[in-house]
Formats: structure tokens, C-alpha cells, sequence
């Protein structure tokens, strides 16, 4: 994440935030049993991490305002 944030890859982060604002799609759970339980812990780790104020509105805010940007 803070590899993402420190290139400022404004797409990637609105993604990655997105995802995590949306957590692991419950559908999936009867599909894809062991994706859902490895999605849902990286979204764990995600607001575990201190990211979860880093959502799509907020990345896309900061991106605004960052000079020379092509958001």
C-alpha cells in the first residue's frame, strides 16, 4: 500500500480503496470459499493497517489537489 501511495497511483489507490470500502462480495462465499476468506483478510489488514481513511472520495480528493496530475 504505502508503495502505491508514495508513487502516487492515483488509479491503483481509488481500486484498492474502493475494494476494501466494498469488502469481499458475500456471492463469492459459496463459489470461491478460499478466495472470499483471503479477500476478506487483506481487507482486515487493509483498515488494520491504518488505511481505512483512504477511501475512492479521499484519494480522489488529494488527487486534485497534487500538481501536474492527470486524474
Amino acid at each position: 500500500m504505502a508503495e502505491v501511495a508514495v508513487a502516487r497511483d492515483w488509479e491503483l489507490l481509488r481500486e484498492i480503496a474502493a475494494l476494501a470500502q466494498a469488502d469481499a462480495p458475500t456471492d463469492l462465499l459459496p463459489a470461491d470459499t478460499e478466495l472470499f476468506k483471503r479477500w476478506r483478510e487483506a481487507v482486515t489488514r487493509y483498515h488494520l493497517s491504518g488505511w481505512s481513511r483512504m477511501t475512492p472520495e479521499n484519494v480522489e480528493r488529494v488527487a486534485a489537489t497534487q500538481s501536474g496530475d492527470d486524474c
